[in-house]
């Protein structure tokens, strides 16, 4: 049906002839008497029908249709919805839309304050002091901004996990128009950009502070999950943490050889 525009619903017989009373839903009621055929859609089922002439009567269109011969005929097509095909429409002026195309969108109102959430994120509790730091930062330069804050998440988590709940109810509330973040990597370590994508599909947004990388040490925090994880599927749980202590041994020395 995205192809059809409805443009009328029949409400009930007119006279002993088989015309039928016409309740127009167009802004262009006066069309019923230059359109040939329109698409009748009656309990779930469609039909091409012709046109033979069409007379107006207060708010209402008075249509004789070459397949309706009688009153009874009539009858049967209470509720019936009349569409036309785009083609047979008048085109849409700038900044106009048919209404068909705008059912299901997500309405914007300008003018509206645009509803703030800041979102803090370490990746241990041993951090937490870091956690709170980080959380003021944002909330400040959200009050330099003019923001007015709505909500403050701030969460103990990887930035590889994508199952911190707190994000994951933070995404989830269509109120919050933007979440602000002090890195990208407080949000998360990858995918940003589709989540990104995600949000801007339905009008919100991320806006990141600062666009440089984050600290060392919660890098290696990640990293050491990373190695853990891998070293898990390949060499087995059992000797993952010893291999894995290892290579952290190692990276330890080369950073103390670079320093």
């Amino acid at each position: 049906m995205e192809d059809l525009l409805r443009v009328g619903v029949i409400s009930s017989a007119h006279g002993i002839k088989g015309e039928v009373n016409v309740f127009p839903t167009t802004d262009e009621p006066e069309m019923f008497a230059h359109w040939k055929t329109l698409r009748l859609v009656e309990k779930k089922q469609s039909r091409l029908i012709h046109v033979r002439g069409a007379k107006y009567f207060k708010n209402m269109v008075i249509l004789s249709l070459e397949e309706i011969a009688d009153r009874n005929q009539a009858e049967l097509l209470r509720q019936a919805e009349l569409y036309i095909t785009r083609d047979q429409a008048t085109p849409c002026g700038e900044n106009e839309n048919f209404i068909t195309d705008l059912i299901g969108l997500r309405v914007v109102d300008e003018n509206k304050e645009k509803t703030i959430a800041v979102y803090a994120r370490v990746s241990s509790s041993e951090n937490k002091s870091n956690l709170i730091a980080q959380k003021d930062r944002v909330v400040s330069y959200c009050m330099a901004k003019g923001y007015k804050i709505s909500k403050v998440v701030m969460e103990v988590g990887s930035g590889l996990n994508d199952k911190r709940p707190k994000l994951e109810n933070l995404l989830k509330d269509n109120s919050i128009d933007i979440i602000v973040v002090e890195h990208k990597d407080r949000f998360s370590r990858f995918g940003f950009n589709f989540i990104q994508t995600l949000l801007n599909i339905n009008g919100r947004s991320i806006e990141v502070i600062n666009q440089a990388e984050d600290d060392k040490e919660d890098i290696m925090s990640d990293l050491i999950s990373i190695i853990t994880s891998f070293c898990s599927k390949v060499y087995g749980l059992r000797r993952s943490k010893r291999r894995t202590g290892k290579i952290i041994e190692e990276l330890s020395k080369k950073d103390s050889v670079e320093k």
